[in-house]
Formats: C-alpha cells, sequence, structure tokens
C-alpha cells in the first residue's frame, strides 16, 4: 500500500511538472512580506508579533530554486523572565521544489537552515532547520502574490536550554526577473513537439508542421534540396545534379513542347508577323 501510495505521488509531481508553467532556469525573485510569528514557551517566551521581512532567490532549474530571507520584528517577554523590549531576526537559507499547478498558480516545499537572533533583552543566537511550504498566486507576467507557512525547529541555543520550535506564516509580492513565466526550457510553449530551448520559431500556429528547429516545414517534392517555393524544375528526376533554381535540364519537357528556349520561342513567334507587316507596307508605296 505504501509503495503505491509513493508511486501515484511520483506520477501526480511528473504530470503537473510537465504540463504546467514554470520559471526559466537563471530567473529571479525578488520580494517583501510581512512575517507572524508564534513563540514558543519552550524557547525563548516572547509575545506572538508581526515584523517585516524580504527575500531573494535564483532558479537553479523550472522547478528547484535557492533563496534566503531575513525578517525584524519587535516584540516583549511574555513574563517577568526578562525585562525591556526584545528584537526578533530570523534568516533562513533554504532550497525550494516549485510545483506549478496551471499558468496562475503553483506550490512550493522547501527546507534549509535557520538562525534566530534575539537582540537587547533576549541576546542570545540559537540555530536550527527551516521548513516551508505556500504557493504563489501570479497577479501578473512578473508579479506574484506569495504565502508561506513557515517551522523553524530550533536544535542549538547559544545560552543552553531545551530544543524548541516557532511556527511562522507569511504574505507578500514576489518579482519575478529574467524568465519568462510559461516559457521554461523543458516545456513547449507553442505545442509543436520541440522543447522551448530549442524552438527557434516559438509561437508557431497549431497543426503546423515544423522541422527540428520548431520552424514550418517546407516541402521538397523532387528531393533535390531545393523546396518547391523555390524550385523552378519541381520534377527534377531522383539523383540528378541541380542549380540554384533547381534545375539540371534532363527534367521531363512537356508534351508537345519545343526543344528551344522559351526566349527562342518567344522571339520566333514573334518575328514572322513584324516581317509580314513591312510587306504590306512595302507594296501599298509601290502601287502609288
Amino acid at each position: 500500500m505504501h509503495g503505491r501510495s509513493v508511486a501515484i505521488a511520483v506520477a501526480f509531481i511528473s504530470l503537473v511538472a510537465t504540463r504546467a508553467s514554470a520559471q526559466d532556469a537563471g530567473s529571479f525573485e525578488l520580494g517583501g512580506f510581512a512575517r507572524y510569528t508564534h513563540f514558543s514557551s519552550e524557547g525563548v517566551p516572547l509575545v506572538d508579533r508581526v515584523g517585516i521581512g524580504l527575500r531573494a532567490g535564483v532558479f537553479v532549474s523550472p522547478l528547484l530554486s535557492l533563496e534566503a530571507d531575513g525578517s525584524y520584528a519587535k516584540t516583549r517577554f511574555r513574563n517577568l523572565s526578562g525585562t525591556g523590549n526584545v528584537t526578533y531576526y530570523p534568516f533562513h537559507l533554504r532550497a525550494l521544489l516549485n510545483l506549478p499547478f496551471s499558468e496562475r498558480l503553483s506550490t512550493f516545499v522547501g527546507a534549509g537552515a535557520v538562525i534566530n537572533r534575539y537582540g537587547q533583552g533576549g541576546n542570545q543566537n540559537d540555530l536550527g532547520v527551516a521548513g516551508t511550504a505556500g504557493v504563489r498566486i501570479h497577479l501578473a507576467r512578473m508579479l506574484a502574490l506569495r504565502l508561506d507557512a513557515t517551522a523553524d525547529w530550533i536544535a542549538h541555543r547559544s545560552k543552553g536550554g531545551s530544543r524548541y520550535w516557532n511556527m511562522g506564516a507569511e504574505a507578500g509580492l514576489s518579482v519575478m526577473l529574467g524568465g519568462r513565466r510559461g516559457a521554461n526550457g523543458a516545456g513547449d510553449d507553442d505545442g509543436d513537439g520541440v522543447s522551448n530551448a530549442a524552438d527557434r520559431c516559438a509561437g508557431t500556429t497549431a497543426g503546423t508542421t515544423v522541422d527540428t528547429t520548431g520552424c514550418p516545414q517546407r516541402a521538397d517534392t523532387d528531393k533535390d534540396g531545393v523546396i518547391d517555393i523555390n524550385d523552378n524544375c519541381p520534377d527534377t528526376p531522383a539523383g540528378a545534379k541541380v542549380d540554384a533554381n533547381g534545375c539540371s535540364g534532363t527534367e521531363p519537357k512537356p508534351q508537345g513542347s519545343l526543344d528551344e528556349p522559351r526566349s527562342t520561342q518567344a522571339s520566333i513567334s514573334g518575328s514572322a508577323p513584324s516581317r509580314e507587316a513591312g510587306m504590306d507596307a512595302a507594296r501599298l508605296l509601290w502601287r502609288k
């Protein structure tokens, strides 16, 4: 049963990854957010607070990104165990697995490291493991609303003490730079069977037959290396050597045609009436 569940999950992720849009490798995410932190009573017993923060990330592939963030909140102790205000600075470094579901919605999960710095009355630095999960809702091509749920498990405390969890919720805006949403190299946006990375003719009309570069395939009926629209001799025999116009001089002639070139035939057919007209004019002058 467990194996079947894993197989279904893998198939689902693969389907989502291949059908949905994502960011190009090398694109960036820059954003700001508001963060609500719930402080564990087993750690530093502080009053829950809302703070502000900034983040920056880079997509190393359409599905994988690396990011760092930092935020600030000003709070105080819940009881008399400490005095004065406490400043709280959590810093995160994470790797995210991005799973886009549609043109406008993508989800992500991530894990990494966290440093919690408590200043003024707190005066300690704690280290731990950070996890996050959330969604991006794309409002425009380069702008997205991002919602995160975070969990920081603190394993090392500079002043000693038991391990603890800090939970958080974040909401903010992200600007996506350096890539087009929905135009990742692994995708095929115009549906012509050629990946975006190899497609030299993006936006091909649906149903158009294309070559290996993703450009419309141009026919060459007689297979002489000159496409039909440039071929003055479309019926060249197989294997014949042709010039830039697709002609070899061995093409079959239409039934009833003369051996002379068309230009010669035209000059002959045009010269006979001219001589007869001249002779008629001379006769009229002689009679007068």
